[in-house]
């Protein structure tokens, strides 16, 4: 898909759009001045994903299983976008000499992943069930928008959700009197963000060149931010009022009211260079009401 963006609208200047719905020549676009012009591309291809699986699971009590799966994901053709007239080494532009910006869709993206899922399951007794799962996530693909114009396959690196470690651990307590009790326990690692330089080197006028170590551009997403923590709790009580069901719960999220960050700042020209722009929710809770008819 090929998009021209350019600025004018009709309403104020009072020039019409003449070219709709044809397609206006590459010339033209400065003078129409308004709206956006795609043009499908004859060799895209729709994305798709591969995808297989191999697992394994063992009961190693009356009421407890252990399982095993490794997933390897493939995906292809997925979009990405680069602009056809960016400025070249030589300071010229390739299509239109006043460097108007063309975003192009190449559907060359693949994203290219492996897990493996480790789970630990205890069915009810003894008034007591739990699930405890463990992944480990390997997530790599193309950058959307890439450094270098014409060697778009260079920028690869982690996907931005590759976060390698996470375990999840939850359960069901049947308390005296019918009172049911629940918890969810998640941890992860961190998840990755690309730091760069903050200023156009190329002269390309995307601001994404990454800083260069030992003669090398570092990879995209190869720095981290903090890992995430967090733990839920939910009580509640069930109550038989005549063939119908009422449950009454009090439910608490972040139970320790863990301090969890996103959104690293990559950009080293940023005063918030290396630091987190957000905090997810602190400790909440809720009482709720609930009837079933």
């Amino acid at each position: 898909m090929f998009l021209q963006s350019y600025e004018n609208d009709v309403r104020v200047t009072g020039v019409p759009n003449l070219a709709f719905p044809a397609t206006p020549a590459v010339s033209e676009l400065p003078a129409l001045a308004t709206g956006t012009v795609g043009v499908p591309n004859p060799v895209g291809r729709f994305p798709y994903t591969e995808q297989f699986s191999i697992g394994a699971q063992r009961q190693v009590a009356s009421n407890m299983a252990i399982s095993a799966d490794f997933v390897h994901t493939l995906g292809l053709h997925f979009p990405r976008s680069y602009n056809v007239n960016a400025r070249q080494p030589d300071g010229s532009y390739p299509l239109v000499a006043n460097g108007r910006i063309m975003n192009v869709n190449d559907y060359g993206n693949r994203i290219h992943g492996n897990q493996l899922q480790l789970r630990l399951d205890r069915r009810l007794a003894n008034n007591l069930s739990f699930q405890s799962s463990y992944t480990y996530l390997r997530l790599f693909q193309f950058q959307n928008v890439p450094v270098d114009k014409q060697n778009r396959n260079a920028d690869y690196g982690p996907a931005t959700n590759d976060v390698r470690h996470r375990l999840v651990l939850s359960g069901v307590y049947m308390l005296p009197f019918a009172i049911q009790l629940g918890a969810v326990m998640t941890a992860s690692s961190a998840a990755p963000y690309t730091i760069i330089t903050g200023f156009d080197s190329n002269g390309d006028r995307d601001v994404n060149e990454r800083p260069i170590v030992d003669g090398q551009m570092i990879p995209p997403n190869s720095a981290r931010g903090d890992s995430y923590f967090d733990t839920d709790l939910r009580i509640s009580k069930r109550f038989n009022v005549r063939s119908r069901q009422l449950e009454i719960l009090w439910e608490m999220f972040n139970l320790f009211n863990t301090k969890n960050f996103g959104g690293y700042q990559g950009n080293q020209r940023s005063v918030l260079f290396g630091q987190p722009t957000f905090a997810l929710a602190p400790f909440q809770g809720q009482l709720g009401i609930r009837f079933d008819f």
